[in-house]
């Protein structure tokens, strides 16, 4: 019989095929649209056992923080330093976790692969070559999503513990599709831009405290600029980049997880905590504030390296690091790497209303960020004639763990879609629009939906507001922000979940659980589409009703209260 062989990733995915008959692929990554029929030839993938995925977490966290350790006594040594781990967590604590959680994902699924097919061989390319990462920034968009990033990782691991299973092939890729550059546009409208912001981060230097990427509404930014006497921070700082690779000569001696993963911490860690460090440092001294008492932030906790080095020296000054809560998801399930990564690295984490058990620094605040630019008298009218179904997207590749649909289970959670959509009465299925997520990350999400139905309608709004105006009822098929909102601006909605890759913690199911009840979250996408049929000639009804109305009020009092600005 001939022999079996194993894709890794979807490179070359057609000229291996023609030189293959035999083929498993290892994982739903490597299929598109048309191999929907392949996906008994696919490996099963090693966290749809969620009792693993919520083990392996326990698992990373402890193995994360002993790497933690190791990598502030190199970087310490390296730039001649002596700061603590707490120093170094905040500049390399995002990327040390994330890299962590992916190459364990690639390491498990490969080993499950050939525990699957005793008998499989590789399929692996000569001579790969990889960039470093020059920062986190260019580790989140160049790397995490890149079929070469990953065909390298899956390959590293093969070729330390599975060397005699490999079969070679020759592949030569541009070098273009990889380790893309940052590009700056030019033209008159950014020039003007840019001087503006120049003249306002001129100004903010000598502000008493630090606004960056704080994501607040523009209300909000107002009222706490004033209140803190400050001037924001606006727009980010121009970098140059050197480059530098790593070419795996296959000559290590590598037995175990533990050991794959130290060598490769070593060798891919970002130019910006080694070589650009002290570049890097310098831009961020040079650029923000002298001695602020207070740093505010939202976002710029993960990819702005820049500013992770200036929050980390400020806050061993004595500054006090604050970080607002930015979406929704946070506070409901039981872990998440960043969450628990931007709580550990602040002095206060200002959360949208609920409180933490574990971290006494978590400050429920309320939501600062959702615009208060609707009102109820808004969605009553004749012109609410739309169903509308609001979709998220994730990467092919897993990254950092928490309980959503990982990786190749967004396969899964879209079929669940399917179920929903095609469960509706056709009546309704004409008056549906399909929100589809800006981020596809290679899913094709419009021609999988093409799948479902041909007749499928995508919402072509740019701004979702314009699209909710039209809804008669909204489905948000996600645990994320667009929930808050819809909440927030009291919008009829129904919150669609497959609870086997949406886990909650247990506070939160006692919330959540008062939703069901009154039907405003549901998890059969039968029921669900049964019950929209039901009521939609009079959502306003049960929208209106004073239990579905308590039971929202509920809900936000937790996880979206309006700010209290007396709590910063």
């Amino acid at each position: 019989m001939p022999k079996k062989y194993l894709i890794l990733t979807p490179l070359c995915h057609n000229r291996i095929l023609k030189d293959f008959k035999r083929v498993k692929y290892l994982g739903g990554w490597c299929l598109n649209v048309d191999d929907s029929d392949s996906s008994e030839k696919t490996i099963k993938y090693h966290w749809d056992d969620r009792k693993k995925l919520a083990s392996d977490y326990i698992f990373l966290d402890g193995l994360y923080e002993e790497f933690l350790r190791k990598m502030s006594r190199t970087l310490n040594k390296k730039h001649k330093l002596n700061e603590d781990n707490e120093f170094w967590r905040i500049i390399i604590g995002p990327w040390l976790g994330c890299f962590l959680h992916i190459l364990f994902d690639r390491f498990e699924q490969l080993t499950k692969a050939i525990k699957d097919e005793p008998e499989i061989q590789i399929i692996a390319f000569k001579n790969l070559v990889i960039n470093k990462p020059k920062d986190t920034q260019d580790f989140a968009k160049n790397f995490i999503p890149s079929d070469y990033f990953n065909q390298f990782l899956f390959q590293f691991i093969a070729e330390s513990l599975y060397q005699n299973r490999i079969s070679y092939v020759t592949l030569e890729i541009e070098e273009a599709k990889f380790g893309e550059k940052y590009h700056q546009r030019t033209n008159t409208k950014s020039f003007f831009r840019n001087t503006f912001y120049k003249l306002i981060n001129r100004l903010a230097k000598n502000s008493r405290s630090f606004f960056y990427q704080d994501g607040l509404n523009l209300n909000s930014k107002l009222r706490l600029y004033f209140n803190e006497r400050s001037i924001p921070f606006i727009g980010s700082i121009e970098k140059e980049f050197e480059s530098e690779n790593f070419q795996n000569s296959g000559n290590y001696d590598l037995d175990s997880f533990e050991e794959i993963a130290e060598f490769l911490v070593n060798k891919l860690i970002p130019l910006s905590y080694t070589k650009l460090y002290e570049r890097y440092r310098s831009l961020g001294i040079n650029k923000f504030p002298t001695s602020p008492k207070k740093l505010f932030t939202s976002l710029a906790y993960f990819q702005d390296d820049i500013f992770k080095i200036y929050a980390a020296e400020k806050k061993k000054q004595g500054s006090i690091f604050c970080i607002f809560q930015h979406g929704g998801n946070f506070g409901t399930t039981p872990f998440a790497f960043l969450e628990e990564h931007q709580i550990k690295s602040s002095t206060y984490w200002y959360s949208w209303g609920w409180k933490s058990e574990k971290f006494d620094n978590v400050i429920p605040v309320g939501n600062l960020r959702t615009k208060k630019t609707m009102r109820e008298k808004s969605f009553f009218g004749s012109s609410r004639n739309k169903l509308l179904i609001v979709c998220m997207s994730l990467p092919r590749y897993s990254y950092c763990l928490y309980p959503v649909p990982l990786g190749p289970q967004y396969i899964q959670y879209l079929d669940f879609l399917g179920n929903f959509y095609n469960s509706l009465s056709l009546e309704t299925q004409k008056k549906s629009i399909v929100r589809l997520h800006r981020g596809d990350f290679g899913w094709n999400q419009d021609k999988r939906w093409r799948r479902i139905s041909k007749d499928v309608v995508f919402d072509k709004n740019s701004n979702i507001y314009k699209s909710v105006f039209s809804s008669k009822i909204v489905v948000v098929t996600y645990n994320a922000t667009t929930l808050i909102e819809m909440f927030f601006w009291n919008v009829p909605m129904i919150l669609l979940l497959d609870e086997k890759y949406w886990e909650l913690n247990e506070e939160s199911k006692i919330v959540y659980d008062k939703l069901k009840k009154y039907s405003i979250f549901q998890t059969s996408p039968k029921e669900c589409a049964d019950f929209i049929d039901s009521i939609w000639d009079d959502v306003d009804t049960w929208w209106y009703s004073p239990e579905v109305q308590k039971s929202r009020k509920a809900f936000l009092e937790i996880y979206s209260k309006h700010g209290d600005f007396k709590k910063l």
